[in-house]
């Protein structure tokens, strides 16, 4: 049975800290996305690994994104290719193969229509 992976985003409107501690509850792995991190970390969570540019993570995140020794950091340069969105989805796709993603906190204002 494959695993299952909540993908907390970095969107400036936040799920509830019930709701988070819920689906973290459900997973087995949790990623944070940027500011993400301040999502998990206002309803007492943390994650397992921490993907982003921190460039929107709060100071309090972005030290224990510094000092990171209880989940692992994928930092990345502002000026990529990639949204840390994507980059947090491939990091999940080569850490569980077949995992199941579920995600929130996801809706940023960037969204493209084609």
């Amino acid at each position: 049975m494959a695993c299952k992976v909540l993908v907390v985003c970095g969107s400036p409107v936040v799920a509830s800290a019930d709701l988070l501690r819920r689906l973290a509850g459900e997973c087995d792995y949790v990623v944070a996305v940027d500011r993400g991190l301040d999502a998990l970390l206002g309803a007492g969570l943390s994650c397992d690994v921490y993907v982003g540019d921190a460039d929107t993570v709060s100071d309090a995140g972005r030290a224990l994104v510094d000092a990171a020794t209880d989940f692992e950091v994928e930092r990345h340069d502002p000026y990529k290719d990639y949204t840390d969105l994507a980059l947090a989805l491939d990091s999940v796709r080569r850490r569980w193969p077949g995992a199941e993603v579920v995600a929130t906190c996801a809706t940023g204002g960037r969204l493209i229509w084609p």
